[in-house]
């Protein structure tokens, strides 16, 4: 392992493919939409679900999104290769709300000279966004996160930049920078940015999102910056790892190695399908021992707070649970449970024998209104993938229990018990 002083003189010297620099007047940032509510508990303590119809909605325009910007993937052979350089760890913190891990997030540097950003990072997308226009402080709007009229080395493209979040929006042009991860650092790094927001942007920790997906989901249609780093042999190893904490500090993303402190046994593989997300190939659940059909595409999606299957998953899963129904009144997809059932809840992965519980911390999302019954973490949403197939999202309530490995030698997704 390189140190950090020299990590950070692995620089990418990659050319912008942009015409030069447009005027880098700051307008004033616009707002559009509602509030977010960060809370899934109702002020009486009771599930809210107009909460989880809004994170659906995000979700599923997310994804949505990428799927419209994106061509027919192949499948993968497996040729990767890789040199081997370096290795850092990046601190993540864990965003609590009511009991529930929201989100992680850490910095980001951006611009010359380096200004820090803070982003969710997240490998369900493929693009980096921040806010780049000043607004005067005394105003009630937040400051955005990066003054790009401050930066000598900001290069601002004419192509459109525009993600809708369900009710919210980020609107913008492609620009790029140089930007710094713990010492790697990319010269040219292609990002959204943001001069239109929602509300519920601001509201949130992270001043935006780094995508840690494939370039072929990405809207800038250049390399993400994970894929730079792999793409120049800079890393020790061809991979990149999450350790994510539950109801305290601690997460952190490993880049070019894997950290076992974090994580008990050995890591077992699952190759990715389809070159877009980091998407594999769920062979079914496992609930109270038994294995349920049908099987689904999964993606792995450290940005998304909780679970998301077919409907026909969903309803069989619920079902391997005695009393449990859905709350078909609320429209959300949810399925309440037996509070006492205690029930256990996993998923199997092609290419291995292994049963991958969900935590019941994590799979209990709080009290029904219907006394005694428990409002359960796998959620019905009927998306398709970059080939139109049925699709499932598998977020941080899952990915709590398990250390997970994004491997570009394959590709292919590892998991380990965490720790």
């Amino acid at each position: 392992m390189f140190t950090p002083s020299i990590v950070a003189l692995l620089i990418l010297l990659l050319e912008p493919a942009s015409a030069g620099p447009l005027s880098r007047t700051p307008r004033p940032l616009q707002l559009r939409g509602p509030p977010r509510s960060f809370s899934h508990l109702r002020a009486d303590g009771i599930f809210d679900y107009d909460w989880a119809h809004s994170q659906s909605q995000l979700v599923r325009a997310k994804y949505q999104h990428t799927a419209a910007i994106a061509s027919k993937a192949a499948v993968l052979p497996n040729t990767l290769t890789v040199n081997r350089r370096a290795s850092v760890s990046v601190p993540l913190v864990d965003y609590i709300q009511s009991g529930l891990d929201l989100e992680y997030y850490g910095t980001l540097n951006l611009g010359t000279p380096f200004q820090q950003v803070t982003v969710d990072f997240d490998t369900g997308s493929s693009d980096l966004w921040v806010p780049t226009l000043c607004v005067d402080s005394t105003t009630d709007v937040l400051k955005p996160a990066f003054n790009s009229s401050k930066s000598s080395s900001y290069e601002q493209t004419i192509e459109p930049f525009q993600i809708a979040y369900g009710s919210g929006e980020v609107v913008g042009t492609i620009a790029s920078d140089t930007a710094m991860l713990s010492g790697f650092r990319v010269k040219s790094q292609y990002f959204g940015a943001v001069n239109v927001m929602s509300p519920q942007f601001l509201n949130d920790p992270a001043s935006g999102i780094l995508g840690l997906a494939f370039p072929q989901i990405a809207q800038t249609k250049q390399p993400p910056f994970m894929q730079q780093l792999y793409n120049a042999g800079v890393l020790d190893e061809p991979l990149f790892a999450f350790f994510l904490s539950r109801q305290e500090q601690g997460a952190v993303l490993s880049i070019g190695n894997t950290d076992s402190t974090h994580y008990t046994g050995g890591i077992t593989y699952t190759p990715v399908t389809t070159q877009t997300y980091w998407e594999v190939q769920s062979t079914g659940s496992v609930v109270n021992g038994k294995a349920v059909q049908p099987s689904f595409k999964a993606a792995i999606d450290t940005g998304t707070t909780l679970i998301y299957l077919p409907s026909a998953a969903t309803a069989a899963l619920y079902k391997a649970i005695p009393g449990s129904r859905e709350d078909s009144q609320q429209g959300t997809g949810m399925y309440a449970y037996p509070c006492n059932s205690n029930p256990t809840v996993a998923f199997t992965f092609a290419g291995s024998s292994n049963e991958y519980t969900i935590d019941l911390r994590d799979f209990n999302l709080g009290p029904s209104e219907e006394q005694g019954m428990c409002v359960g973490g796998v959620i019905a949403m009927d998306m398709k993938d970059t080939n139109g197939e049925p699709l499932a999202i598998i977020g941080d309530e899952f990915l709590k229990s398990w250390y997970s490995v994004y491997n570009f030698d394959g590709p292919k997704v590892g998991f380990a018990k965490a720790r």
